[in-house]
């Protein structure tokens, strides 16, 4: 027994470093808001960076104060995968509090966190894109009084920005010709033109910035019903219908009652093969879509998941994706992916090209807007 204790602590200690070894080490970098704040209305726009230390491929999850942000994230090893996720802005909040990021790779128990700083919430505040920010925002003060908008706050052209993030800003203002933008900034700045909202023209020749801003759309009020109940529900009442008035006919004539049940037999045959075809695994959509410049589409648009649909169904396109009515939880906005039954908001951009669930949308000719 004496020899058996020395064996047992040395094996527990192989097994704590095999332990360790096995844990992934991450480093965990985040980033939210537009230089400091987040537009009252809009969303708060969250980037997310993961860095493994690993010498293996892992699967990483994160979450966003402690409700899941996203799982099933591929890393490769020593690799560095970025998710971006965003969060509705609570209505009447003046600053956010701070948020915890944390991530872990599948199999680890132990979470890699990282904290943000609160952040304040503007109504309508103006983004201004510059790198001479001394030089470009003091001039605009007035015109942004004029127009009732809220702060300024200036971000570089090397920026890593997502169109959603500009969701409620009041306007954008570039200080340069969209052709001497970064093309990934053109981009989604062409997006957030598309999507209604409102870029300028900083220049020093001229009293006030020269602003675009893309017509309106109307958005589809209706929810797109997310089950496929309705239907089948009326096509058995009228199998059921024309399957008692064939028998009736056919008891009134007396001369062929078999000829009547048989027909009754067919005709709920062929509604029962008619409710059957239903594409149950279809995601069904009702919205439009508009032109929207660089070979895509901007949609509007909500969809409708039945309960015998094959989920999750991930969708094509820059979009994000959130449950119909929705006012909180998370929002994954490179994986627009419908987990689970019921109806859903769909707001982005698919190419033009685009078929599959957005071919069933309205296309409205509104020409496409450009950059000012």
């Amino acid at each position: 027994m004496r020899g058996a204790a020395p064996a047992m602590v040395a094996a527990w200690i192989a097994l704590a470093a095999a332990d360790a070894r096995a844990a992934v080490p991450l480093e965990v970098h985040a980033a939210r808001g537009l230089g400091g704040l987040v537009p009252a209305d809009g969303l708060e726009v969250i980037a997310v960076d993961v860095t493994s230390g690993g010498d293996a491929p892992a699967v990483i999850a994160i979450e966003l104060d402690g409700e899941p942000a996203a799982d099933g994230v591929a890393l490769a090893a020593r690799g560095r995968a970025r998710v971006t996720v965003a969060r509705r802005v609570p209505a009447g909040i003046a600053t956010l509090p701070a948020a915890t990021v944390r991530a872990r790779a599948a199999g680890d128990a132990a979470w890699t966190a990282t904290e943000l700083p609160p952040v304040a919430v503007a109504a309508r505040p103006i983004v201004v894109v510059t790198d001479a920010a001394a030089a470009v925002v003091p001039p605009l003060d007035g015109w942004r009084r004029a127009r009732g908008a809220g702060a300024m706050v200036a971000i570089t052209p090397d920026a890593a920005l997502r169109w959603p993030a500009l969701t409620a800003v009041g306007a954008v203002v570039i200080d340069r010709p969209a052709a001497a933008l970064p093309a990934a900034l053109a981009r989604e700045l062409t997006r957030h033109l598309a999507s209604g909202g409102t870029v300028c023209r900083a220049d020093a020749t001229a009293a006030e910035p020269r602003c675009v801003r893309a017509a309106a759309i109307a958005v589809p009020r209706t929810r797109q019903p997310g089950d496929v109940g309705p239907p089948v529900r009326t096509r058995g009442r009228l199998a059921l219908a024309l399957a008692v008035a064939m028998m009736i006919a056919g008891a009134l004539r007396r001369r062929a009652p078999r000829a009547a049940v048989l027909g009754g037999v067919a005709a709920l045959a062929l509604t029962a093969i008619a409710v059957i075809a239903i594409p149950a695994d279809a995601v069904i959509a009702r919205g439009v879509r508009a032109p929207a410049g660089g070979g895509e589409d901007w949609v509007v648009a909500e969809l409708g998941a039945s309960e015998l649909a094959a989920l999750p169904r991930r969708l094509d396109g820059a979009v994000w994706l959130e449950p119909s009515g929705a006012v909180d939880g998370v929002i994954r906005l490179d994986d627009p992916t419908v987990d689970w039954p019921g109806s859903w908001r769909v707001r982005g951009f698919v190419a033009v090209d685009a078929a599959g669930w957005a071919g069933a949308l309205r296309r409205i000719a509104r020409p496409a807007p450009e950059l000012p």
